[in-house]
C-alpha cells in the first residue's frame, strides 16, 4: 500500500470514529410528529387507541384505566365529557378532570410502549403548558403555549415510554381546561424516517468534512510527490 493510500485510509477511519462519536453521544431516540399519519407510519404493531367513547360521563373517582394506560389527575378527578365546549368533534367523548390544577399524567402502559399520541384542546390556548416525559433514556419536560399542543400531538421514544404528563402554568377556572381524546399508543420497533435526525447531520456532515480534508491533504501530498 502506497503512502497516500494509508494515509487516506487513516483518514477514513478517523472519520468513521469521530462520526461514531457524535451519534453515540447526540443522538437522540425520541421523534415527534406532526400529524396523525406520520405517527401511524411509524408504528410497526397495531395502534391501541381509546377514543372513549364507551365510558359513562361524568367523574371517574381515583385513577382511571384506559384501554392502553392509566389516568390521574391528583388532587382532582378524572371526568369523561361529550360537551363541545370541551371535546374536539361534536358527539364525541372526551377525556378531562373537574380542576385545572395538578398535573394530568398517564402512565402504567404496557413496558414495551414505544409510541404515544393523542388529540388535545385547550379551552385557553395562551396559557403556557408544561409536558413531562419519561422515558427509558430519563425526564426531558418543555414548556410552550397551548396553542402549540392544540390538535394532534406525539412522539415515539426508542427506549420506552413510561409516562406523558400535561401541566396547566396558566389561570384557573372552567374555561382555562383541557381536554383529550383519541389517545393511542403502539409498542415494538419504530420504522426509520426518511429524513436523518438532526444528529445524523452531525454524523454526516463530520464523517465527510473529515474525508473532503483528507482528500485535499491527499491531492497536496500526491503534487509534491509527483
Amino acid at each position: 500500500m502506497g503512502v497516500n493510500s494509508m494515509k487516506m485510509t487513516h483518514a477514513c477511519t478517523s472519520a468513521m470514529i469521530a462520526a461514531a462519536s457524535i451519534s453515540s453521544s447526540a443522538m437522540a431516540t425520541t421523534v415527534f410528529y406532526s400529524t396523525s399519519a406520520q405517527f401511524a407510519a411509524a408504528a410497526t404493531s397495531a395502534l391501541n387507541t381509546d377514543t372513549f367513547s364507551s365510558y359513562a360521563t361524568g367523574t371517574h373517582a381515583g385513577s382511571f384505566v384506559l384501554a392502553n394506560s392509566t389516568f390521574t389527575a391528583a388532587p382532582n378527578s378524572p371526568q369523561i365529557s361529550n360537551s363541545n365546549i370541551f371535546c374536539t368533534a361534536t358527539g364525541n367523548n372526551c377525556l378531562i378532570a373537574n380542576s385545572i390544577s395538578g398535573a394530568r399524567i398517564f402512565s402504567n402502559f404496557d413496558p414495551s410502549t414505544t409510541g404515544f399520541a393523542l388529540d388535545a384542546k385547550f379551552l385557553n390556548p395562551g396559557n403556557s403548558f408544561t409536558v413531562t416525559l419519561v422515558t427509558g433514556d430519563g425526564t426531558q419536560s418543555f414548556t410552550q403555549l397551548g396553542s402549540a399542543f392544540s390538535g394532534f400531538f406525539g412522539f415515539s421514544d426508542t427506549s420506552g415510554i413510561q409516562s406523558v404528563s400535561f401541566l396547566n402554568n396558566g389561570s384557573s377556572g372552567g374555561f382555562s381546561n383541557y381536554s383529550f381524546d383519541n389517545v393511542s399508543t403502539f409498542t415494538g420497533t419504530i420504522t426509520s424516517s426518511a429524513v436523518p435526525e438532526p444528529a445524523s447531520w452531525a454524523m454526516m456532515i463530520a464523517g465527510f468534512g473529515a474525508v473532503g480534508g483528507a482528500l485535499r491533504r491527499t491531492r497536496k501530498v500526491a503534487v509534491r510527490f509527483s
